[in-house]
C-alpha cells in the first residue's frame, strides 16, 4: 500500500515539475504540457517493469531480503540440505567440513571489523584456515584482517548463493509480494493529521513561489490545494495515525475482555487436544 502511494505521489510530481520547467523554458503551455505527458508516461513504463521485477518470488534480492530477516540459521538449514550427505559440525551460523569453513553473516549491512572475532573463534576452534563467509558484502578493513593470522576469507555474495541454491533446487518458497489498493483509503492518506505540517509548508512555499514566477496561477492553485487539505485534515475528516489508532485500542482494552478472550483461545485449544485423544483410543 505504501508503494503505491508513493507511486501515485511521484508521478504527481514528476508531471508537475516537467510542466513548470517546460512552460518557464519555452514559454509555450501546450508544449510543456506534451512534455509533461510524455515525462509522466516513460516513468510510468519503468516503474511498471520494476515493480514486475520485484514481485518475482525468486528474484536476488527477494532472496536477499529473506536471508537477512530470517537470520543465519535459516540458510544454514538450506546448506545443511544440501551437503546432507556429507560429514561435518554445524551450529547455527557455520558448517565445518573437512577443509574448509562455511560461516554465515548475511545481514542487511556489510560484515564489518566487529564482526571478525567471532569468525576467528569457530575457525579456530575447528582448525580451519580456509573461510567461505556468506555475506551481503564486508568492508575492506574487515577482509584482510585475519589473513595475519593465517585465515583466508572468501566472500559469497548473494548471486553465488542464489546460483548455488537454484542449481540443488533448494530456493525457498517466497510468495509474490502483492499490494492492495483500495480508493476508501485515499481519503485517511490525504487527510492523516500526521501530514498537517508537511501540507502547511508546501503550501505557503507555493504561493510565496507564485510572486516570483510567470505561472502564478499554477503556484497559486497547488498551494491553496495544500492548505485546503491542511484545514480539512483538523475537521473529523481527519484521520489519526494506524499506529496511534492501534495503541489507543491497546490501551482502552479491559483487563476482563483480554482474560476472557484468553480463556476462549485455552479452553478451544485443551478441547482439540482432548478431541484428539479420544480419536486415538
Amino acid at each position: 500500500m505504501a508503494k503505491i502511494v508513493d507511486y501515485i505521489s511521484a508521478t504527481i510530481i514528476i508531471g508537475f515539475l516537467t510542466f513548470v520547467w517546460s512552460g518557464l523554458a519555452l514559454k509555450n503551455i501546450v508544449l510543456a504540457l506534451a512534455i509533461s505527458v510524455a515525462v509522466v508516461g516513460i516513468f510510468l513504463i519503468v516503474f511498471t517493469k520494476l515493480f514486475k521485477r520485484e514481485g518475482k518470488p525468486y528474484h536476488q534480492d527477494r532472496l536477499a531480503l529473506e536471508l537477512a530477516v530470517k537470520g543465519p540459521s535459516f540458510l544454514i538449514e538450506i546448506l545443511k540440505s544440501i551437503l546432507q550427505n556429507r560429514v561435518f559440525e554445524s551450529g547455527f551460523n557455520y558448517i565445518c567440513l573437512e577443509n574448509v569453513l562455511i560461516y554465515v553473516n548475511f545481514k542487511f549491512g556489510n560484515v564489518t571489523i566487529a564482526d571478525m572475532p567471532n569468525v576467528y573463534a569457530i575457525a579456530s576452534k575447528y582448525n580451519k584456515n580456509r573461510v567461505f563467509l556468506f555475506a551481503k558484502g564486508i568492508e575492506r578493513k574487515a577482509l584482510r584482517l585475519l589473513e595475519s593470522y593465517g585465515i583466508h576469507l572468501t566472500v559469497v555474495k548473494i548471486k553465488a548463493i542464489y546460483k548455488l541454491l537454484k542449481k540443488y533446487d533448494k530456493l525457498p518458497k517466497i510468495s509474490k509480494q502483492k499490494y492492495r489498493f483500495s480508493l476508501k483509503e485515499l481519503p485517511a492518506l490525504f487527510l492523516s493529521k500526521s501530514n498537517v505540517k508537511g501540507l502547511i509548508f508546501s503550501g505557503v512555499i507555493l504561493i510565496a513561489t507564485a510572486f516570483f514566477t510567470p505561472l502564478k496561477i499554477y503556484y497559486m492553485v497547488f498551494g491553496s490545494i495544500s492548505l485546503l487539505l491542511a484545514l480539512l485534515s483538523f475537521t473529523p475528516l481527519g484521520k489519526e495515525t494506524p499506529a496511534y489508532e492501534k495503541l489507543v485500542d491497546l490501551f482502552s482494552a479491559t483487563p476482563e475482555s483480554q482474560t476472557a478472550d484468553t480463556l476462549t483461545d485455552d479452553s478451544s485449544v485443551c478441547n482439540e487436544d482432548l478431541n484428539k485423544k479420544i480419536d486415538d483410543e
